[in-house]
Parts: C-alpha cells; structure tokens; sequence
C-alpha cells in the first residue's frame, strides 16, 4: 500500500494508506468478485497512527463504541492521556482503587488501560520492540493483556501498525461483507463453522488481506448492494 500524506507533526498525527493499483489486482486474481468492487469504490484509504502508544490506547478505548462516540469521548481527554502511559497508568490505579471517576470508560476498559501502560512503563513493550515482532508475535504478545482480543488487534495491526495482510475476521463488518460476497448466511453457521470459513478465506486473499477488509466493509457498509462493472 501506498502512503498518501500526513496530516500534522502532533502526537495525534496520523498519515493516509492507500490500496496500490497492484495490490488491487492482486486481490482481483485472489477472487474476481472483488473486480465491481474496485471498480465502483476505486482504490480506498485507512488512516494510520503515527505513534504506536497512541494508536493502542485509542483502539483500545473504541471499544465497543462508534467512531463518533469514541472521537467525542477522546477529544474531552486531557492530552497526557494519550502520549504519556505513566500519566494514564496514574489515573487508572487511582480509578481502580479509589473508585475515582477520571475516565468515562467501564471498569474492565480501566483494567485493560493499566495493564497496557503498565506494559510501556516498566519497558516491556516500546514501539521499537512491538514494531519488530511478527504480527503473529505481537497478536500473543497483545492478546496477554486481559480485554485484548482478536477484534482489537486486528484494529491495531490494520491502523497502527499498516500491516499490508491483515485480514479482520474478528470484525462483525467484515464478516457481513464477506457474508454479502460469498453469498452466505452467517446466520446458519455455527461459531466455529464461521471461524474457519473465515480463516480459510484470509489464505486466499493473503498477502493483501487489508485491502479485502476494506473493500469488504465498504460492501457492507453500501448495504450489500454489488455494483456492476
């Protein structure tokens, strides 16, 4: 994928990936259905984070919340927050054990948050050590922190780390995208009928799995209605 622009020098900066006309028609050979898509959508764009810390505590905050909500909640957010695991790391023992209400977050968020600044303060995470990892590495290292599932590292590996093959099955989106291109009813597979239908089909879009999921959520997203080439 292609890097497009940056957005600024601050510590929220973020820079714009784009689908490369190659990696477009590579995941046309990987399955056709996707050639209407490419078509109709062009080449799509994701916004990365340019601080690894950052991007983790943002993703992890979105939780289970729109990006609408999520923004709001973060931009009410005292920097520091977001740049400084030893300031949030601070206010979340004190949230924790006091019972402080200085984050709008569930306590088991709060718990997820610490046991991540925890992580970057103490030095063992950085985002030296976790950019060198394998996305295999990182999705155990990540998936140790209680809270951290599949659905969360797929975000991080897609927005923070511009992993180029990050297929996000763990992503109800995508799911029902994949679900409206293969003509499936998700409602008729069992959990793990659906994992594994689903880690199949990230082999066969493999090595441009980003540029599945992003074709796949703007499938959903356009109510499953496939335009014509």
């Amino acid at each position: 994928m292609s890097t497009t622009s940056t957005t600024d020098a601050s510590p929220y900066a973020t820079h714009v990936i784009r689908v490369s006309a190659a990696e477009a028609q590579l995941l046309v050979q990987r399955d056709a259905r996707y050639q209407p898509l490419i078509s109709h959508f062009g080449l799509l764009e994701r916004t990365v984070h340019a601080d690894v810390y950052t991007g983790l505590v943002i993703t992890i905050m979105g939780q289970q919340l729109s990006n609408k909500a999520r923004d709001g909640i973060i931009a009410k957010l005292p920097p520091q927050y977001l740049t400084s695991p030893e300031v949030l790391h601070e206010v979340c023992v004190r949230s924790s054990e006091n019972g402080e209400r200085l984050l709008p977050f569930a306590r088991t968020k709060i718990s997820t948050l610490e046991q991540v600044t925890a992580r970057f303060c103490s030095g063992q995470w950085s985002a030296a050590k976790l950019q060198d990892m394998t996305p295999e590495q990182r999705l155990a290292e990540l998936c140790s922190v209680k809270g951290i599932g599949l659905w969360s590292v797929n975000m991080i590996e897609i927005m923070v780390f511009g992993d180029p093959d990050c297929f996000a099955s763990g992503d109800y989106g995508v799911q029902q995208g994949w679900a409206m291109l293969t003509h499936r009813n998700l409602k008729k597979l069992s959990k793990t009928q659906l994992q594994s239908s689903l880690a199949r089909y990230a082999r066969k879009v493999s090595p441009v799995g980003t540029a599945a999921t992003l074709y796949l959520w703007a499938l959903k997203d356009s109510a499953g209605k496939l335009p014509q080439s």
